[in-house]
């Protein structure tokens, strides 16, 4: 037989590994041919160009002519081909053909697939029997164990009760008070128990109680130690296990005694009076508010040493005099003759430049700075000339320290002769002297006057031989 039939591309299983057509499905239409036991497919019509062939000596045929798209299966050890019909009875003939091609075959995988499914019935059989028979030794083992419980019962119990009660006791849940286990009660006496509750009166109730021992105290006292539970007695023992004559005794009542003043100072412990005849409040920071100047409290004075000071209060005034000669007066005041403050930032605010601190100047040193302060004005003119006389000292100076020679000396990182300094710093002036350059020529002025006045090493740099 031979005919159209598309192919899906993959599935040859010699090759390693997955190839391009079991990774990309797609279907191609091949050319196949059933000569016998084998199934070529090419790639057009004829015998030329062969593409493949199956050997169906132990190939299986799956599919169904029912099928809705006329797809089958051709499997055998080494290929498994996915074949589509272009119709239904293209489908049902090359169904028919191979099924007959390789029929010795097919019964015997069906002849296999049936002593496969026998064989699980057998096996699944085989389990069932082996968990009803472990429920049944279970049963068996548990009734035993009921049985023999009942046994050494007093009285022995020969059979289960007809009233199941679960003992609260039992070292096995589920058994009954009479020694069996659940499942050996009958279906009447597992419906036999009332689930009605019994009223109990409070003798019955007492009589089932534990009974405690009372304790020997007769007379019921609180215990106010924090470190005792509430409720503890004096003796040690809680409320509840005292008797009744025990708590009647520690009865209190709770009605008001009114109690004279006399009973009560008479009651009140009685202090020592102290021998001050007059209290008078000292004044004293360190001593407790409301202290005499004797040292003893106020609560210490008779009543003569506190009606002593209850008279009129008038205040004194007194002069400054009198103010300054009861105050604390320090040591020796400093030998200083005048007042002058330090305008040293090391020092204290208010500093002499004695060393000193204000408050220890006597008032003739403090008065001799007291003299009025007045402000000089200076022209321009003046401050110039000033200015030029500082300017030719620091000029001098610089000449003094060079040796007076045109040997070239370093202030600082600058390596200028003195005659070089002062000729730049006029020409800065002369350059900057006027217009809205006044007022940065006369900062930089002041800035290279400053440098100048500020003490710093020379390092003299002697041209080598």
């Amino acid at each position: 037989m031979e005919g159209w039939l598309k192919k899906e591309s993959g599935g040859n299983k010699s090759k390693k590994g997955p190839s391009l057509g079991s990774i990309i499905k797609k279907e191609q239409r091949r050319w196949f041919l059933l000569n016998g036991g084998t199934l070529s497919y090419y790639a057009e019509q004829g015998k030329k160009g062969e593409k493949g062939a199956v050997t169906l000596a132990k190939a299986l045929v799956e599919g169904d002519e029912s099928s809705e798209n006329y797809s089958f299966l051709v499997t055998s050890p080494d290929r498994v081909l996915a074949l589509r019909a272009e119709n239904r009875d293209d489908l049902a003939h090359w169904l028919g053909a191979l099924r007959e091609a390789c029929g010795v075959n097919q019964e015997r995988e069906q002849k296999r697939l049936a002593e496969a499914k026998q064989a699980a019935a057998k096996e699944a059989e085989a389990a069932a029997r082996l968990v009803a028979a472990a429920t049944v030794l279970q049963k068996t083992a548990r009734g035993m164990a009921g049985r023999d419980k009942a046994a050494n019962t007093s009285p022995p119990t020969a059979a289960a009760c007809k009233l199941f009660v679960v003992d609260t006791n039992a070292a096995v849940f589920g058994t009954c008070m009479c020694g069996f286990k659940k499942e050996g009660h009958s279906a009447r006496a597992l419906k036999g128990k009332s689930m009605k509750l019994s009223k109990k009166t409070s003798t019955e109730l007492r009589a089932k109680m534990v009974q405690r021992e009372k304790a020997t105290c007769t007379e019921f006292k609180v215990n106010m130690d924090p470190s005792l539970p509430f409720g503890t007695c004096m003796c040690g023992r809680p409320r509840a296990e005292h008797t009744e004559a025990a708590l009647r005794g520690g009865a209190v009542s709770l009605k008001l005694n009114k109690t004279g003043s006399a009973e009560l100072r008479a009651k009140m412990v009685q202090r020592e009076k102290v021998s001050c005849a007059a209290f008078r409040v000292s004044m004293d920071p360190s001593l407790p508010f409301g202290t005499c100047l004797c040292g003893a409290p106020r609560a210490d004075h008779t009543e003569a040493a506190l009606s002593a000071d209850a008279g009129p209060k008038t205040l004194v005034k007194k002069t400054s005099t009198d103010v300054r000669a009861g105050m604390v007066q320090p040591e020796e005041k400093r030998g200083c003759t005048a007042f002058r403050v330090s305008m040293d930032p090391s020092l204290s605010f208010g500093t002499c430049v004695c060393g000193q601190p204000r408050a220890e100047h006597t008032a003739a040193a403090l008065s001799a700075e007291a003299g009025p302060k007045s402000l000089v004005k200076k022209t321009s003119t003046d401050v110039r000339a000033a200015m030029d006389a500082k300017q030719e000292e620091i000029g001098t100076a610089v000449e003094t320290q060079g040796a007076r020679v045109d040997v070239a000396y370093g202030l600082v990182n600058t390596n200028r002769t003195a005659a070089d300094e002062e000729a730049a710093v006029r020409a800065a002036i002369s350059a900057r002297a006027g217009g809205v350059d006044k007022a940065a020529a006369l900062s930089e002025f002041n800035d290279m006057m400053m440098e100048a006045l500020t003490p710093r090493t020379l390092a003299v740099c002697v041209p080598c031989a």
